[in-house]
């Protein structure tokens, strides 16, 4: 049986490594069924000749059926222990479920007995205490009707009549349907009248005052900015239509702040609420790093001199090309790059703009980057704030002004330079 045992192993293992190995492993198997086949040579030719003499492959039958009936026998014996195990489990699992059940049902007696009892409690100290309530009322009215007897038995002196008639005036001028009843008693409170007059005058010279400062805080914003900002190069030129106000957004700290700027027709103090909603026409902002190296890394510096060379006068040339519908044209004047880009569709002429702003730089002068500059014109942003920017390094300080048009973000940096 030993031998029949050890030919299934040997093929079991070569159709394993036929079926799932790759070329390699078919031979590694192959080589090592070979090596087994001759190791058990000696057995598998005696077992081969028992097995053709005489009674050979009846017996090697009836051991292959003998194995089998002891097989199918131990398994039998497995099944019904495992059997026996489910049925105490189950068993167990019920009876611990049935005892969870009945402590469940004791504990919601419990429960409901003591809510019983809680509510009994509070009904009757409900009963004392409206009885302690309506006693207390009683006592209450009886003092307010001796209180009347005495009022009305007393003679009031002409002062305490002068209040009451003026209390009863006051009532009535602070009830719009009773003007007849005013007027009936205006002789009787004519001496305190110039009292009035003059409080009121007092109070609508102090509102008037505390408008008038309040309309002189919004009218300056960024005033306001530059207060909060006192070490903070900022702009000082926000090129817009002059006949609108200034108004202006901001956040943050000296090391690391932005602000919004809007052109608006009311002069509002900085930050207002009124401000949600509003389109901004231009940002600014101060961004401190740790490093100057990662400073230089967040302007994303990008300068392209591929393409077709364009005189963009004052010598210097540029450099076009074409990608995804738009035109870019890049070009450089000290450590700032620029870039110029143009929708096609829209016909939008990238060299004009360019020349643009070429002559308008030869007499104005941006900030000195002490690394790296760029400077972006998206000519196709469609009038956003954020569609012509200029980034420059400061050490380790990065600042950005953005603008809706090109040379508004020019005259903005330029002023921060200033």
């Amino acid at each position: 049986m030993t031998q029949l045992i050890a030919i299934l192993v040997i093929l079991a293992i070569i159709i394993g490594i036929i079926k799932v190995g790759s070329f390699l492993w078919r031979i590694v198997g192959l080589a090592f069924a070979v090596f087994l086949i001759w190791i058990f040579k000696d057995d598998l030719l005696q077992w081969g000749q028992s097995l053709m003499e005489g009674d050979g492959l009846a017996n090697f039958l009836r051991q292959v059926g003998d194995f089998v009936t002891e097989g199918f026998r131990q398994v039998s014996n497995w099944l019904q222990n495992l059997l026996s195990w489910l049925v105490f489990y189950l068993s167990f699992r019920i009876r611990r479920a049935t005892l969870i059940t009945r402590s469940d049902v004791m504990k919601k007696w419990v429960m409901l007995a003591i809510a019983a009892f809680a509510l009994a409690g509070c009904s009757q100290g409900n009963n004392q205490a409206g009885q302690s309530k309506d006693s207390s009322q009683t006592t209450v009215s009886t003092a307010q009707s001796s209180t009347t007897v005495t009022e009305t038995t007393t003679d009031p002196s002409p002062e305490v009549a002068t209040e009451n008639t003026s209390t009863s005036e006051s009532e009535t001028n602070s009830k719009p349907s009773s003007a007849p009843a005013e007027s009936s008693t205006s002789g009787k409170s004519s001496s305190k009248t110039p009292e009035s007059t003059a409080t009121s005058s007092s109070k609508a010279t102090s509102e008037t005052s505390s408008s008038a400062s309040g309309d002189n805080q919004t009218a300056d914003a960024l005033a306001q900015l530059k207060e909060k900002f006192a070490n903070v190069s900022l702009p000082t030129t926000f090129p817009r239509d002059e006949s609108l106000h200034l108004n202006i957004a901001e956040t943050g700290d000296e090391n690391k702040m932005s602000a919004l700027f809007y052109n608006l027709e009311q002069a509002l103090v900085m930050d207002s609420q009124k401000l949600n909603g509003e389109t901004p026409f231009a940002y600014f902002a101060k961004t401190t790093y740790e490093t100057s190296g990662k400073a230089k890394e967040a302007v994303n510096y990008n300068y392209d001199d591929g393409g077709r060379k364009v005189d963009l006068g004052h010598d210097i040339a540029g450099y076009t090309q074409g990608a995804a519908g738009s035109t870019y044209l890049s070009w450089k004047e000290g450590n700032w790059a620029l870039t110029v880009r143009g929708n096609n569709a829209e016909g939008q002429d990238t060299v004009a703009a360019a020349k643009e702003i070429v002559d308008y730089l030869e007499t104005a002068f941006l900030p000195v980057p002490q690394a790296v500059g760029q400077i972006v014109i998206d000519l196709a942003a469609g009038g956003n704030y954020d569609a012509n920017t200029v980034t420059w390094q400061a050490d380790t300080v990065v600042y950005q002004v953005s603008h809706q048009e090109p040379l508004a973000a020019l005259k903005m940096a330029v002023s921060v330079a200033d």
